[in-house]
């Protein structure tokens, strides 16, 4: 997948993450913040159960981090989504069953988040207020579910084109923010590398001080097919 800029560089690059946990300790002096997404294929099992009433997925899952988001959960507007002690966000297709996210956050960070409203039901922005956070700068975190390009869904301009539509918005995002990219992206790398290669400290998002570059190590993968995003 080729790049026309930094922010499409960024996003063409990242892969399928189906359990991706970030811990922000970049230049922001944010520590301890734990934030994760996940795919959870239907908040539902096949017999109506919720994982909401599940109580290991509760507390192994759930509780466990500051800031999680629920993707294809297949939910809508009669779904019922509340976790203790937790706020949440939800936006859901309204044309189609599939699709759906959830972001939860601990009550305790609702006065240094921001909700922003996305063009697409796939995204869901969360603003982390510098002030709150002690922060450098306000940090925009995305949840982003991208529909397959074999999906009969997908086409490219349409409402389902999630990756144009994040880079229209980051374009309108506040030059002085910090983005954070996250979330399940479909995307099929074949055997190139699903890392963004040799990249530093000073590229894409700061890291730890004694961070260490990815090297390019050759993919062994049984998935041969490469997505192609113009």
């Amino acid at each position: 997948m080729k790049s026309q800029g930094p922010n499409e560089a960024i996003i063409n690059d990242v892969c399928r993450l189906q359990l991706s946990i970030f811990y922000l300790n970049c230049l922001m002096i944010l520590t301890n913040i734990k934030i994760s997404t996940w795919n959870i294929h239907g908040l539902n099992d096949s017999s109506g159960l919720s994982k909401i009433d599940d109580k290991e997925f509760i507390n192994n899952y759930i509780l466990k981090f500051d800031i999680i988001c629920l993707m294809e959960t297949w939910t809508n507007i009669d779904s019922r989504l509340s976790v203790k002690n937790y706020q949440h966000i939800h936006s859901f297709r309204k044309k189609n069953r599939r699709g759906g996210l959830i972001a939860y956050y601990k009550n305790g960070l609702s006065k240094g988040i921001e909700h922003v409203k996305s063009k697409s039901e796939d995204i869901i922005w969360l603003k982390l207020k510098k002030d709150f956070f002690k922060l450098d700068n306000d940090i925009f975190l995305s949840f982003v579910y991208c529909l397959p390009i074999s999906s009969s869904l997908y086409e490219e301009g349409s409402q389902y084109d999630t990756i144009e539509i994040l880079r229209n918005e980051i374009t309108y995002l506040n030059p002085n923010c910090d983005i954070i990219l996250s979330g399940d992206f479909n995307g099929r790398t074949g055997k190139n590398a699903d890392f963004i290669e040799n990249d530093s400290n000073s590229s894409h998002i700061p890291m730890y001080d004694n961070y260490s570059v990815d090297s390019c190590r050759p993919r062994f993968s049984k998935d041969k097919i490469k997505d192609h995003i113009k």
